[in-house]
């Protein structure tokens, strides 16, 4: 991820990551980009949140709230 933020020069702030998985939120966490965990894919919503990403949403509409908020 850190590559393709440099390549792309795009600052981790400016990164929503989504992901379905507890390793997804560690990957984000280590390259800074915040993270908005789905609970309609491989983890239950009770793991992920366990592993504290910004965000825990149950929709993709609700997605639509927190993608463009800043850090």
């Amino acid at each position: 991820m850190k590559r393709i933020l440099k390549a792309e020069k795009v600052l981790p702030s400016d990164v929503l990551y989504i992901g379905d998985e507890t390793r997804d939120i560690d990957a984000a966490k280590e390259t800074g980009l915040r993270i908005a965990a789905v609970t309609w894919g491989y983890n239950s919503a009770e793991a992920l949140d366990a592993m504290g990403p910004h965000h825990v949403v149950s929709s993709p509409e609700e997605l639509l709230g927190i993608a463009g908020e800043k850090r």
